[in-house]
């Protein structure tokens, strides 16, 4: 089976969050974030694949923590569970680790997505952003969901889209008030995504917001024409996202409600 990686910009975007991101595969460990790294000691992404992370887990967490796993990957579940985690100076650090799942293109499981967080502090929050429901739109699986997740430990509903059709659908479903959208998509591409969107009654008020590896001058137009209203480049500064949000969702008319 293919790995499930976040694509580079992801994970420069995953490097610079001050918690603990990993993807897990059917074969175990495929990617930590520079956090994760530092955490366990670890100095190179190819020294955790396949990583055992069991023989970090306290002696005394470790059988509530795999029969938790095992029981969520049986499920085809997320998985939540909290233990104590050995650092790389042997001191234990009680954590909760959460993930989603990730799917691949034929929507069979494919691994998780995961955070792991420090329950003795919250990570600092560089701009207040009230919740939102967040329409994620990415055609790497694991981008997407690694995403998800992250604006999902700030706070939001979230949901993913792997190809344009999807996306038109899920957001007619969803009823976002932000909806993130990659513009090289599958079936249908990001700019007629956004126009399709901004034709339909229940779209007023979203936040339409195109991340992309674009950067040519012209972009920023034609980015605009298609009813987009901001645009950041990979890879994302999540400093820099969560102020476009803050001072988009801010002049945005309140959405519909959802009607769900």
């Amino acid at each position: 089976m293919q790995e499930q990686l976040p694509d580079a910009p992801v994970r420069a975007f995953a490097d610079n969050v001050p918690v603990l991101l990993w993807v897990n595969g059917p074969d175990g460990c495929e990617f930590v974030n520079r956090a994760c790294l530092e955490f366990l000691g670890v100095d190179d992404q190819a020294d955790v694949r396949g990583y055992d992370w069991t023989r970090h887990v306290h002696p005394d967490d470790r059988d509530r923590y795999l029969q938790t796993h095992r029981a969520s990957v049986a499920a085809r579940a997320p998985f939540s569970a909290e233990f104590r985690l050995r650092r790389h100076d042997d001191q234990y650090v009680w954590m909760r680790s959460t993930a989603q799942v990730i799917r691949d293109e034929a929507g069979e499981f494919a691994g998780y997505a995961g955070c792991i967080v420090d329950l003795r502090e919250a990570p600092p929050r560089t701009a207040p952003l009230p919740p939102q429901r967040i329409l994620v739109v990415d055609d790497n699986h694991a981008s997407a969901e690694t995403l998800a997740m992250l604006l999902e430990f700030d706070g939001h509903e979230t949901r993913v889209a792997h190809d344009g059709l999807e996306a038109i659908a899920a957001a007619e479903e969803f009823r976002p008030s932000v909806a993130l959208v990659d513009l090289t998509l599958p079936k249908l591409g990001g700019l007629d995504v956004c126009r399709r969107i901004r034709q339909q009654p229940w779209a007023r008020g979203i936040t339409m917001v195109t991340i992309t590896g674009w950067s040519r001058p012209d972009d920023a137009h034609e980015i605009e024409r298609a009813g987009f209203d901001g645009h950041l480049v990979k890879p994302i500064d999540p400093d820099a996202l969560v102020r476009l949000l803050s001072r988009l969702v801010a002049r945005q008319a309140p959405p519909l409600d959802s009607g769900r």
